[in-house]
């Protein structure tokens, strides 16, 4: 026993459990500005969407810690209830981002004036490739090296969204959101964790070499659709407004 524990101390955390903490922290400095300080400073009330929301997202960040240290104590039988709970918390957060997505545009809107429709749709987006990521991990759960990176990358794809508001503790200055939403919040970490595996292995896990490039390739064609306001876009965005607005308000 006193053995065991000793090896265990001993034991290195994961890349993946750091990465969890990192997550943690990066949410908590990134949402402090116009979120959680707000709240505490000046009592600025948000609607109940946006603390589910953020309810959901925490606990999915504390379920990839607690998944990962898990892995790195031995104890799979917990890993596999923790992971029965992860899917109340993907539904929750699939639902709430398109209820974030839709109200947030409705709030801004109303505050300035500014009826861009363009916007509703990156959620939704996002909600979906959340989602399919997760299915993937859920469907693979019996082959680790594929699970446990599809899982990763559904994690950077929630995180972009703290990465941008980092922007908050600087002058504004152009292309400032999508430096730190794309460039920061996308690309940089999934090259990130290309470089760590490629100096480990002396190659990049297909997983996360193809599924790095489909979630690279999703987010920019969401940045070069909003920032060139297409017809095209913006019609499937009133479409996709009125369908959640029929579903969810």
């Amino acid at each position: 026993m006193i053995a065991s524990t000793l090896a265990l101390s001993n034991k290195p955390f994961s890349l993946y459990f750091k990465f969890a903490c990192f997550g943690i922290c990066l949410t908590i400095i990134g949402f402090l500005p116009t979120y959680l300080g707000p709240m505490v400073s000046t009592g600025k009330e948000f609607e109940m969407v946006f603390h589910l929301h953020g309810l959901f997202c925490a606990l999915w960040l504390l379920l990839l810690l607690s998944q990962t240290f898990m892995i790195h104590s031995g104890n799979r039988a917990v890993h596999k209830k923790l992971g029965y709970a992860s899917v109340v918390v993907a539904i929750g957060i699939f639902v709430t981002l398109q209820m974030v997505g839709l109200r947030s545009h409705e709030l801004i809107a109303l505050e300035t004036g500014d009826a861009d429709i363009s916007f509703v749709i990156t959620p939704f987006l996002d909600s979906l490739t959340f989602a399919a990521l997760y299915i993937g991990a859920i469907y693979y759960r019996k082959k680790p090296d594929i699970h446990k990176r599809l899982m990763v990358l559904a994690t950077i794809l929630l995180l972009w969204v703290a990465w941008v508001r980092l922007r908050h503790y600087l002058p504004p200055f152009p292309y400032a959101f999508e430096l730190f939403g794309f460039i920061f919040g996308i690309i940089m970490p999934i090259l990130v964790f290309w470089w760590i595996e490629y100096i480990k292995t002396k190659k990049v896990h297909p997983v996360m070499l193809y599924g790095g490039i489909f979630v690279i390739c999703e987010q920019w064609m969401q940045v070069l659709f909003v920032s060139d306001q297409s017809p095209f876009w913006k019609s499937l965005s009133t479409d996709v407004y009125n369908l959640l607005k029929s579903i969810y308000f």
